[in-house]
């Protein structure tokens, strides 16, 4: 069905996106609109590149929008990904992640478990650990 087929594209689409900015090469942060790329209108990418000082063309001329749009856009890319730094090798090595915050919503849910079987998990917060949670919200943090 169309459905099944459109939610396969998606599908296939979020696998294919790196998971972080400096994985992507700039032409394939170009092709989409947030939240899968950088992709927006001229002239809120040139309003960004003033906002942080880059070389955003100050002739006062409005080109054509699609290629004025895919320049900026790369000009944006590059600056992110210059400014973004490698992906050390250590990190990696993770496939799953759990973000676990300290809201109370895992107070008795007994999820410790599951949250340890992850690769790598991030507390934010002051999200309790260990303990009298452990039952909650597991014992590990991080890569450990």
């Amino acid at each position: 069905t169309t459905l099944n087929s459109s939610l396969a594209a998606i599908v296939r689409q979020l696998r294919s996106t790196p998971s972080l900015l400096s994985l992507a090469s700039a032409p394939s942060l170009c092709l989409y609109r947030p939240p899968y790329g950088l992709k927006d209108k001229a002239q809120k990418m040139a309003g960004f590149l003033r906002a942080v000082r880059l070389s955003a063309p100050r002739n006062g001329s409005v080109l054509a929008e699609t290629s004025n749009s895919t320049e900026l856009c790369l000009r944006i890319a590059h600056a992110l990904k210059a400014t973004s730094g490698a992906v050390p090798r250590a990190w990696m090595r993770f496939h799953t992640c759990a973000v676990v915050g300290s809201g109370g919503g895992l107070a008795g849910a007994r999820m410790g478990a599951e949250i340890d079987a992850h690769d790598a998990i991030f507390r934010f917060n002051a999200a309790p650990v260990g303990g009298p949670f452990a039952l909650d919200v597991g014992n590990r943090c991080a890569g450990g």
